[in-house]
């Protein structure tokens, strides 16, 4: 009997400790959490009334480790503390452990956040110290910095205030001489409000860690909390403090709005500036190509020139012999004449008048000649810069003229085929120039090649009302080895390299394009070539 009773015992015993351990190990489904109403970043809410910030966030994350469901009980900080000791809330978010509340709370082993709460002061006060700000109010949140202010200051203003809000109206306001509050608060708000350059800290009251807090022997929920915090990680905490702190507070929305209109200034800044020192490069450059340009044009012009001047000089030897033979005769002429008037007696009543008549008037013919062959010498030998209308006949018959020994001792038929009467506008010294071009180079190949039988013929046609063409053609073999196209480029001769210059061709057709805005084109024909020039009336 008396063992069954002492088993009996055992096993209620037993079954109690059992069910006493089960209760105290059984976690809550939910549990809710005060805090005071309204302190940004750290507590507050949005414009739809949902609860943010660091304490929010934190004890939401704690919640999620723990499995347990979060609520909040957001009041005054009185009532934050009232309601633990009521039971309407399991245990307070934070607060500094002082003597007198260590006696009606227990506190969490852990701390959830430092806070360091500073004096704040107006910087047009010039306050250094709290000493300095007698007579003036001094906000605080009517917590321990306070008591603490208090103590260590004696004749001090300080007002007590609900919550923050109340300070922050005032500082909006710019109504706000000085106040307490946590740092990290601090510096949102001042940011947040625009306020920041306005107040600088002038004492720190003091620094210690807040701990959540519950009613006197609820080591339960103590448990509860400590194992929660042991599963948050630092890297977790720290990125809830970085998502208010970081944003909020270093980039305030103002500094967010003037960062980027400043960026967008610069950027502007930096594309005006850039545009400005690249048109002025492009023009610097452009300026320097025109220079460079026109000092080209110049030296081209100058190079024509030269080359014009040389090519005359070339022929001006043939010409001056072709003159000379071409006076030679009617020297004679004129010598035999002379002496013949010398030995006639002028008082001879039988002189023979209508003979000296005779004599005299083949001297004036002669020295008609020979005028006329030195005025086309003269000619071309002249400046070529005058523009005037010709007929285009009269300009082939003067550069035959003064080739036309040349011409006579090779033994090379010339023909002419044109209307008398078909003019063009320019300059006659040029067109000539041109004509003795095309004959030097067809006389040349004849003498290089050993052509006997030359024969050069000149036709000219009116094509329309504003077109003249001259087909200029040989029988001196044509093009041996050059295209048809290359024969009008400098430098390039059809005679032999010792005889020729090269630059004949190419004068040509410069000539023609700049004086007459004409061309000029080669073909190939049998055993010789031909020229065609094209010229606008």
């Amino acid at each position: 009997m008396k063992t069954k009773l002492l088993l009996l015992l055992l096993i209620t015993i037993f079954v109690t400790q059992t069910a006493i351990s089960a209760q105290e190990n059984e976690k809550p489904s939910s549990v809710t959490i005060s805090y005071i109403e309204h302190i940004p970043p750290f507590w507050f809410r949005d414009s739809d009334g949902e609860l943010h910030g660091i304490g929010p966030d934190y004890w939401r994350l704690w919640g999620e480790k723990m499995g347990i469901e979060v609520q909040f009980y957001i009041t005054t900080w009185s009532d934050s503390l009232d309601a633990i000791r009521r039971g309407d809330a399991d245990f307070h978010s934070g607060m500094v452990p002082s003597i007198e509340r260590k006696l009606v709370f227990d506190f969490a082993n852990q701390q959830t956040v430092m806070t360091e709460e500073y004096l704040f002061v107006r910087k047009d006060l010039g306050a250094k110290n709290p000493s300095d700000l007698n007579k003036i109010p001094i906000w605080t949140d009517g917590g321990i910095s306070e008591k603490l202010l208090k103590e260590r200051f004696k004749g001090l203003t300080l007002i007590s205030a609900d919550d923050y809000s109340v300070i922050n109206e005032q500082i909006k306001n710019k109504t706000m001489t000085a106040f307490v509050m946590d740092e990290d608060i601090a510096a949102y708000n001042l940011a947040k409000l625009d306020a920041a350059g306005r107040y600088k800290k002038v004492y720190s009251v003091y620094k210690q860690p807040l701990f959540a807090a519950v009613a006197k022997g609820n080591d339960k929920m103590l448990k509860l909390i400590d194992e929660g915090h042991a599963k948050i990680s630092q890297q977790e905490f720290s990125n809830i403090y970085k998502k208010y702190i970081a944003s909020k507070v270093q980039y305030p929305e103002w500094l967010k709005r003037a960062l980027i209109i400043g960026f967008i200034v610069i950027i502007l800044c930096f594309f005006i500036i850039y545009s400005l020192l690249t048109k002025y490069q492009v023009n610097k450059k452009t300026k320097e190509l025109r220079e460079a340009l026109q000092n080209e044009q110049k030296l081209r012009v100058e190079k024509e020139r030269l080359l014009v001047h040389k090519s005359k000089l070339a022929q001006l030897g043939e010409m001056i012999n072709s003159v000379t033979h071409q006076w030679k005769q009617p020297l004679s002429t004129i010598m035999m004449i002379a002496e013949n008037i010398k030995d006639i007696d002028i008082y001879d009543k039988e002189v023979d008048r209508e003979q000296i008549m005779s004599d005299a008037e083949k001297i004036i013919n002669q020295v008609s000649f020979m005028s006329k062959t030195m005025d086309d010498f003269s000619g071309f030998t002249s400046p070529s810069e005058r523009i005037s209308d010709f007929y285009i006949c009269d300009a082939c018959n003067d550069a035959l003229r003064l080739m036309e020994h040349t011409i006579s001792y090779n033994k090379i038929k010339t023909y002419i085929n044109c209307e008398d009467k078909i003019s063009i506008r320019g300059s006659k010294n040029d067109f000539v120039h041109i004509i003795i071009n095309l004959l030097t180079n067809s006389m040349d190949a004849f003498l290089s090649r050993g052509i006997a039988g030359g024969v050069i013929s000149i036709h000219i046609n009116q094509k329309d009302n504003n077109t003249v063409e001259v087909v200029y053609s040989d029988n001196a073999g044509g093009l041996q080895g050059i295209s048809e196209n290359e024969i009008f480029e400098p430098y390039v001769s059809t005679k032999y390299e010792e005889s020729g210059t090269g630059i004949g061709l190419y004068l040509t057709r410069n000539i023609l394009r700049k004086t007459f805005k004409g061309a000029i084109r080669a073909k190939g024909i049998e055993n010789g070539l031909s020229f065609y020039i094209e010229l606008k009336n």
